[in-house]
């Protein structure tokens, strides 16, 4: 039970729900693996990141994902979204799709600055001139 409450959703618009709860649910699920496999590639249990999932989850409940983001990205710090990305071994390439994403999201805050197109290029071109060699 998962102690939703019955809405109503147009017929029309119901691949967008469910594509809504694949990302709510599913594709969270799947970052959250992600996580646990870091997390404990450094020694530290599944337990001690999920006092930070059920805070962020709240946060976004009570103030949407733009307010609510945290974070070397939301400050602009790219030197460490560079080492986190190093780091992130094998799941690079979903770091690089949600980092991706998460700049988006930091576009749409409250506070965000303007980056121009040249600072994301730059940004980008960073992020794979850093990636270790194989």
């Amino acid at each position: 039970m998962i102690g939703a409450n019955p809405f109503h959703v147009d017929d029309a618009h119901r691949g967008e729900y469910h594509a809504a709860a694949s990302f709510a649910s599913n594709f969270v699920l799947t970052v959250l693996d992600a996580a646990e496999h870091l997390a404990k590639d450094a020694g530290v249990d599944r337990e001690h990141l999920a006092p930070l999932v059920r805070q962020t989850v709240e946060n976004w409940a009570a103030r949407g994902a733009a307010s609510a983001l945290t974070g070397p990205i939301a400050r602009g710090d790219e030197a460490t979204v560079a080492r986190q990305r190093a780091a992130s071994g094998d799941y690079q390439d979903l770091f690089d799709a949600l980092a991706t994403a998460t700049r988006a999201v930091a576009g749409r805050a409250p506070h965000a600055t303007a980056r121009t197109t040249a600072d994301h290029a730059a940004t980008q071109q960073t992020a794979v001139t850093e990636e270790p060699e194989a």
